[in-house]
């Protein structure tokens, strides 16, 4: 799109409504996702962006996470986008819960 951010991919008409698609791996400063990306739909209020993304991953109930520090191995940009870092004791993998609006922000 003319003038937009290099984030912005486009518009999209999503049931009568017309939504901006926004690359989730440029605006957080890492790879730009490819192009057998995924969209996840985000509804706000009144708004709904859709954000691509590599591929899906499992959904899981948060309340299993426990918190963990591991910001300080965060460079200062993806820090600054991250609410919380949570770890499952069963996955013994690390998760990043990204703060939405800020890396909303960060596009506009």
């Amino acid at each position: 799109m003319p003038k937009a951010p290099a984030a912005v991919l486009g518009l999209m008409n999503l049931r009568g409504q017309i939504v901006t698609l926004i690359d989730l791996g440029r605006t957080v400063g890492r790879t730009p996702t490819g192009t057998d990306s995924r969209m996840v739909v985000l509804t706000g209020g009144t708004e709904t962006t859709a954000l691509t993304i590599d591929e899906p991953g499992e959904v899981y109930d948060a309340s299993d996470f426990t918190d963990v520090s591991v910001r300080d191995n965060l460079d200062e940009a993806m820090a600054a986008l991250v609410r919380r870092t949570l770890r499952h004791p069963g996955l013994g993998r690390v998760f990043l819960e990204l703060d939405l609006e800020k890396v909303l922000d960060r596009v506009a």
